[in-house]
């Protein structure tokens, strides 16, 4: 079963490309050090579930907590 189904996600990955861009990286440091192109994309885009592990990764490699790079921002309801 799908966790999103048709419903855009919630949680915004907006906070991470500011912490590359404050540590002077580009998108293609994550896909340098191992995370999957899909994967990136997916966090550049929004589009899609990133795992735990992925964001574990993410931040092993900039030295930063989940916070630093994710936010949950809640969408509104459409009536």
């Amino acid at each position: 079963m799908a966790v999103h189904g048709d419903r855009e996600p919630k949680i915004k990955f907006i906070k991470l490309q500011t912490l590359l861009d404050n540590q002077g990286r580009k998108w293609q440091y994550l896909r340098d050090s191992g995370i999957s192109p899909g994967i990136v994309n997916k966090m550049k885009t929004g589009k899609g579930d990133v795992s735990t592990a992925t964001i574990e990764r993410v931040c092993e490699l900039l030295n930063c907590q989940p916070g630093d790079i994710m936010e949950y921002v809640p969408t509104e309801d459409k009536e």
